[in-house]
């Protein structure tokens, strides 16, 4: 190469090596001796002689800095996104992809958000474990969820459930099949074909569920296998907080081709849970004395001693408790932090007497039809503050 004229030299720049760098896209001819001469004229920048003279010999400087630049063309470290027509992008964002093929996109602030690619976000519809799913409300509400059943991957619902509550696929589209097979199934057993189910389901009682059609979607819970063929299944008895997962019923072993969208409907069927309070102070809430002369309700105090110097209350009737109550726990507050007595009378008898109970007081008890609740005051003087009664099924109050 001969050397530059001494006015045909780059002038050294102010900032020898400015903290920013402006990345550039080249559309380079591909061709062998094109590629040469774009390499040969980056790598002059490299050459002492290239530069301009100046009493700092700033040109030594500059070399290191342009054999930084050339590395990096090289190594095609330098990223630039291609910016589609019709958006606006007020910063440049470049894409880094790692070794395991993870997608990186470097925001404005210089923080990173990784972009899922499609085997990803198939992965973790698959999996069914997205975090923070919708949960079906207790008292039969309702939730559907989206899943995949992806190369005979089971879907795991994410969703506990329990007895009671019931499970249904309303969607399905899709086909698999297992190697060794010659046809294709649709989610219900019948053979695709030409875009559509036909014939009718084949049976195999080496499968998962014998009675289900083979390649047909059921449902793996506490380790038993059932059909989901036949409309909702309803969760049998012994089963709580346990997660189902939806299968497709092939015996295990050979590997399984094709994918199935469905969407799985789970229905809460416990009990909805009901909390009721009284401040004492301003209602005397549906009680009454207990045989009339047990205590007096004094508005903005509460219920204080009547003739007998403890408070015993009583629900205003003895048919106020219908079927279907559960009582879980009773709070109260009284004047003087005492105990209480809570019991249930049917006319006759007690039941669930539990006397010198201090607050919070666990009360798990289903109630029967026609029993008065009775709570009083059980360590002596006290005046009834408030009652808060938690429980689940009907609400009596």
């Amino acid at each position: 190469m001969t050397k530059r004229k001494a006015d045909n030299r780059f002038q050294i720049p102010a900032v020898i090596d400015p903290p920013a760098s402006y990345c550039v896209t080249i559309p380079v001819p591909d061709d062998p001796l094109h590629w040469a001469a774009f390499w040969g004229a980056l790598h002059e920048l490299t050459q002492g002689m290239s530069w301009a003279d100046d009493g700092a010999h700033s040109a030594k400087q500059l070399i290191q800095v342009w054999q930084k630049v050339l590395e990096q063309a090289q190594l095609s470290t330098c990223q630039t996104p291609n910016v589609l027509h019709g958006t606006e992008i007020e910063e440049l964002m470049p894409l880094r992809i790692d070794c395991e093929c993870n997608v990186f996109v470097t925001c404005c602030d210089g923080t990173e958000k990784q972009i899922l690619t499609s085997d990803q976000v198939k992965a973790i519809v698959a999996g069914g474990s997205t975090q923070g799913a919708p949960q079906p409300p207790a008292g039969g509400g309702c939730q559907s969820y989206n899943g995949v059943i992806s190369q005979g991957a089971p879907f795991l619902v994410p969703v506990p459930v329990s007895t009671g509550d019931t499970i249904e696929i309303t969607a399905s589209s899709g086909a698999t099949q297992r190697s060794g097979d010659i046809g294709w199934y649709c989610p219900d057993g019948t053979e695709f074909f030409a875009g559509a189910c036909v014939g009718s389901p084949t049976y195999d009682g080496a499968d998962p569920v014998p009675s289900a059609p083979r390649s047909s979607i059921i449902l793996h819970l506490n380790a038993v296998d059932y059909s989901l063929l036949t409309g909702p299944f309803t969760v049998p008895g012994g089963i709580s907080n346990l997660q189902p997962t939806v299968m497709l019923n092939y015996v295990s072993g050979a590997p399984i081709y094709g994918d199935l969208t469905i969407t799985v409907r789970v229905c809460n069927n416990a009990s909805a849970p009901w909390t009721k309070t009284w401040n004492f102070a301003l209602t005397p809430g549906p009680f009454a004395p207990k045989d009339g002369n047990r205590a007096v309700w004094v508005a903005g105090v509460g219920w204080t001693p009547g003739a007998i110097t403890q408070v015993q209350l009583t629900t205003a009737g003895m048919i106020t408790m219908p079927a279907g109550v559960f009582f879980d726990e009773v709070d109260f507050a009284l004047s003087l932090g005492g105990t209480a007595e809570l019991a249930f009378f049917d006319g006759a008898s007690y039941h669930f007497d539990d006397a010198g109970v201090a607050s919070p007081h666990p009360y798990a008890h289903p109630v029967t039809a026609g029993w008065a609740f009775e709570p009083g005051g059980y360590s002596g003087a006290d005046t009834f503050q408030s009652l808060t009664i938690k429980g689940h099924g009907v609400n009596p109050f």
